[in-house]
């Protein structure tokens, strides 16, 4: 094996193991809400990005959630809405980068608010998941017109904490 392969295998067992840890200790403070099945998960990891889905107990509304888990796992509401008639909501929701935290959580529902997972992006750079952002905040600022917002952050806000 060359240096330069010995170098990308290095590189990328570092980028896994990062990820790794950012789940291990995100799957513990989630552990602490009592509200998800925390057994047979897996850790999907793809260009230096990591996702995982958590299944709840039971189903929950969208806000229960939210506020269950933001006791232990701080994190800024990037946009939460629903549709006009209320049938769908959709949160996303990222951690404090310079906590050396860096996950998005997203959830959603098709049933009036009423959830039943919670899918997690882990980021291994600052960069990617600031672009990862802003690209959700762009994408629902064009259809806010068919949506109601029950929150949302300015772009200003995003950049500030990635300050």
């Amino acid at each position: 094996m060359d240096e330069m392969t010995e170098t990308i295998m290095t590189a990328t067992e570092v980028v896994d193991d990062t990820l790794v840890k950012s789940f291990t200790a995100f799957q513990d403070m989630l552990a602490n809400t009592g509200l998800f099945r925390l057994d047979n998960l897996h850790l999907n990891i793809m260009h230096n990005i990591g996702t995982v889905t958590f299944t709840m107990l039971c189903q929950h509304m969208i806000d229960t959630v939210l506020e269950e888990t933001g006791v232990l796992v701080d994190v800024n509401i990037l946009y939460s809405y629903k549709t006009q008639d209320g049938s769908s909501h959709r949160l996303i929701a990222y951690s404090m980068p310079y906590r050396d935290e860096m996950y998005i959580i997203s959830m959603e529902s098709l049933q009036y608010g009423i959830v039943e997972e919670l899918s997690t992006t882990f980021f291994d750079s600052l960069d990617v998941m600031l672009d990862w952002l802003r690209d959700c905040l762009l994408t629902i600022q064009q259809k806010e017109e068919q949506i109601v917002m029950k929150e949302c952050q300015s772009m200003a806000d995003l950049y500030k904490n990635f300050m």
